[in-house]
């Protein structure tokens, strides 16, 4: 199998760090023009100079921006189009944000945030990007095994999670017309700030993460970010011409065994 990108002009939101970061880093590897978007602008600045030192054949540009607002992500859409002399090739819809609180103390505020994000970000990028995305493109949605496992204290999380699964199924179907294909990623714990974040801080924080992971998957390890983003760049080639309205799940064997 190949994974070449070589000329394709893709966008990843959330490449300010995380797995983000390695989505905008193994994309260019493959040999994508890679455009980062971001809130966080130091993040986007270390990514883009990450990817200049490592893959300096490809064009990279990185835009601070709201992916919740769909005037701004258009304006940003348009102006990177035009100067690349194109259309985009693809759309990995990767930003998201997590909460960890029992369903019994939550509210509207907390619903209304995690879905504006992780669901409505996703609705705002893809509508932005559809007029300039090429036929024959490509949108994969990062997913989380949120989505089919119960973990108590996410609950608001995996709901949004579940969404994003269908809304996934439902842009394959509403695209195929266009031969857009349109897949998921369901990522299990991965090695970035994200599933810390749910834990204590420190020694003990460490220590029940790994004792969920091993807990709950075969593969009893945190996975690394490139290792989700590889698995990206195989949905996004030609490799994959004959995949959509799927999620892959990269949980470590938790789908097996749950």
């Amino acid at each position: 199998m190949s994974r070449s990108l070589a000329g394709r002009r893709i966008v990843v939101t959330g490449a300010g760090a995380g797995i983000g970061r390695a989505i905008a880093r193994k994309t260019a590897s493959h040999g994508a023009s890679v455009l980062c978007i971001d809130l966080d602008a130091d993040g986007l600045k270390e990514t883009a100079r990450l990817i200049q030192a490592e893959a300096m054949a490809v064009e990279v540009a990185a835009e601070v921006l709201d992916c919740t607002d769909h005037d701004a992500a258009a304006e940003v859409l348009e102006r990177c189009a035009a100067a690349w002399g194109g259309a985009f090739d693809a759309l990995v819809n990767n930003a998201g944000v997590t909460l960890a609180k029992p369903l019994a103390e939550c509210d509207l505020a907390d619903l209304e945030r995690i879905f504006r994000v992780n669901v409505g970000g996703m609705l705002v990028m893809s509508r932005a990007l559809l007029p300039r995305l090429a036929d024959q493109g490509v949108i994969v949605n990062v997913n989380s095994s949120s989505a089919r496992h119960v973990h108590p204290g996410l609950g608001l999380y995996g709901a949004s999670k579940a969404a994003n699964a269908y809304l996934t199924r439902a842009y394959a179907a509403e695209l195929a017309e266009r031969g857009i294909r349109v897949c998921g990623i369901g990522p299990g714990a991965v090695d970035t700030n994200m599933p810390r974040s749910t834990m204590p801080p420190g020694a003990e924080g460490e220590r029940m993460l790994e004792e969920a992971v091993a807990g709950t998957q075969l593969i009893k390890r945190l996975a690394q970010p490139e290792e989700i983003a590889e698995a990206i760049c195989f949905l996004l080639s030609e490799d994959a011409s004959y995949i959509t309205g799927s999620t892959l799940w990269i949980d470590g064997g938790a789908s097996a065994v749950h």
